[in-house]
């Protein structure tokens, strides 16, 4: 695959890592990372605590550093995006594969989340460095310890990251376990030290995660278990999203019936089965050369680790009736970039049909990535614009109806505690009535802050009119006969 091959594959990982600059943008922050933006904003280390130990811990220290803007609170993604890029570097060279980091930053997924303001990049970062140890523990047959240090750090890293953090560590223990008991690797002493030293310094950690289930921390179940959510996760990880529709019309579909989440994605049908296409031929050659891959073990365990978490996460999601995204799955990333590249080096390698397959998939794979990044479609849920607009109304003296995210609206200081504004958790439990009506609503995601309806059916019975729309918002506001 020469032609495939830079000779300066010092030139790749320059390349790799500027466009981890161009990745975080300035765009509003959604749900998810205004909960980044309270704990980082909190202003000493006593007032900080979170679930997701190290990945709130180090938003807080660049919060410290930078501030918590929006792109100063996702820039931090960039120092782990570096870390995950320098470990496939690395393995890349190893595999004689020296565009592997350029691959992962080609990635949707990779490319998507590292304009969140969350821990997933973290996860991504430590699952390269874990690919890097097992890819090492394989070439030394054990010996050394360069594949323990950096088994025992990721690892240490990625459990502290989130609770789902000990699921892709434990499945990568057990690779390492079958492995070496398999291929009787003789592992030294010290290699096992740090190991065992990590395995220790995690138990504290296991406490407080236990404590914390006994507290019924967890993510929020608004949707309930299905088989949707294993194919959403699949979506993720492939890299269709930016293919597809956006994720609010994709989640406003689905919320509403299977029918009409058809209908959303039947214009986008081209390029996703064009993607779908590719990943089958890949299938195919890998069929067919299995014989003469060299990457045989590679491929089998980085499959392992892959298949082992995707079952592990899903079937406890099932008993806990936790619905799952593609995002829980981010420390596996890097093993399936890794399989993709063998896939994509195999086709090149045999004929046109080959060059054609992988110069097809990667221009897929960077569409898919530009349009997440910069399509309208798919926009984050647009706080900012609608804190605008309702700071404005108050202003004017006039009253609102915030029926969005509390959090997200006080980090854009809409003042919810004043007389004038009403948040939605008010409104459910109140006599709406009774209540004095509002000039201007803010509504956003019914299903989240409007479950049965009450507010949609008192918006509708008083004739307000949607003014504006905006990602995940509708704008509403009272006739002005009415006021």
């Amino acid at each position: 695959m020469r032609s495939l091959r830079l000779d300066r594959p010092i030139i790749i990982l320059v390349v790799s890592l500027l466009l981890l600059l161009v990745m975080p943008s300035s765009e509003s922050l959604w749900i998810d990372e205004a909960a980044t933006a309270r704990l980082a904003s909190k202003a000493t280390f006593h007032e900080w605590r979170s679930e997701m130990a190290t990945g709130h811990f180090s938003a807080w220290l660049m919060a410290k550093a930078l501030g918590t803007s929006e792109w100063q609170l996702r820039a931090v993604n960039i120092f782990w995006g570096a870390l995950a890029v320098v470990a496939l570097y690395r393995a890349g060279r190893r595999l004689a594969i020296p565009w592997l980091p350029l691959l992962l930053v080609l990635h949707p997924f990779f490319w998507y989340y590292m304009n969140e303001a969350r821990p997933y990049v973290m996860q991504m970062a430590c699952g390269s460095w874990l690919f890097y140890s097992l890819l090492e523990f394989i070439q030394s047959r054990g010996s050394g310890t360069k594949w323990a240090i950096s088994l025992s750090l990721a690892g240490f890293v990625l459990c502290g990251s989130s609770l789902l953090g000990v699921i892709p560590f434990s499945c990568v223990l057990l690779v390492f376990i079958w492995v070496g008991v398999r291929d009787r690797y003789e592992v030294s002493k010290v290699a096992w030290s740090y190991v065992t030293a990590c395995l220790v310094m995690l138990i504290p950690l296991g406490l407080f995660y236990a404590w914390t289930l006994t507290r019924h921390v967890g993510g929020a179940k608004l949707w309930p278990v299905s088989l949707k959510n294993v194919a959403f996760a699949l979506y993720e990880i492939g890299g269709f999203t930016g293919l597809g529709p956006g994720r609010e019309s994709m989640r406003d579909a689905a919320a509403r019936s299977s029918e009409l989440l058809a209908t959303t994605f039947t214009p986008y049908l081209p390029g996703l089965l064009l993607l779908a296409v590719a990943y089958l031929c890949f299938l195919a050659i890998f069929w067919f050369t299995w014989k003469e891959n060299e990457h045989k073990k590679i491929i089998l365990a980085s499959s392992f680790v892959v298949a082992s978490i995707f079952v592990a996460i899903i079937t406890l999601a099932f008993i806990a009736h936790w619905p799952f995204w593609g995002r829980h799955f981010a420390a596996i990333l890097p093993f399936v970039v890794v399989v993709i590249a063998i896939g994509l080096t195999s086709a090149w390698r045999h004929g046109i049909f080959g060059k054609a397959v992988a110069a097809i998939f990667l221009l897929l794979f960077a569409v898919s990535s530009l349009e997440q990044r910069f399509g309208a479609a798919h926009s984050k849920d647009d706080y900012r614009s609608a804190a605008a607009i309702a700071r404005s109304t108050l202003q004017a003296g006039h009253r609102i109806w915030w029926v969005a995210d509390i959090s997200t609206g006080t980090y854009y200081r809409v003042p919810l505690n004043g007389s004038l504004a009403i948040s939605a958790d008010e409104l459910i439990g109140a006599d709406l009535g009774q209540t004095v009506p509002p000039d201007l609503v803010v509504y956003s995601k019914a299903d989240v802050f409007d479950r049965e309806g009450k507010i949609d059916n008192y918006l509708r019975a008083h004739d307000f009119k949607v003014t504006q729309v905006l990602p995940a918002f509708q704008i509403f506001e009272r006739p002005a006969d009415r006021r």
